[in-house]
């Protein structure tokens, strides 16, 4: 099943764009007038709505990914990027797209 990816407000529009012309299923947080919003929040958002997380900020997504498995609660994965030109962005983000599926993705931490 098809992965759909939102981004974190840091991320580059760039990489949403370059992405969607290659078919990807991806937004940004902005798209969904959720700036400014907590972390937790954004989280929470995402695996409500079956949104795998992309995001630079390891430290504070590992830590809610970490509360999520000690309360038992699910999310459809985390991607973690260092900050990259955009067109690395796109060339690793979209290989790790084409290699991987939802359920696999799921309650899981993914470094590109």
């Amino acid at each position: 099943m098809k992965i759909t990816v939102l981004c974190d407000e840091h991320i580059p529009h760039g990489i949403v764009t370059a992405l969607r012309l290659r078919g990807e299923e991806i937004t940004h947080v902005e798209e969904l007038a959720r700036k400014g919003l907590s972390d937790a929040e954004h989280l929470e958002y995402a695996a409500t709505h079956g949104y795998t997380f992309f995001t630079y900020d390891v430290p504070d997504f590992t830590a809610l990914h970490l509360t999520y498995l000690r309360e038992g609660k699910h999310h459809a994965g985390l991607i973690f990027a260092p900050e990259l030109p955009i067109s690395e962005a796109v060339r690793r983000l979209s290989a790790f797209l084409q290699r991987y599926d939802r359920f696999t993705l799921a309650d899981n931490i993914w470094y590109i």
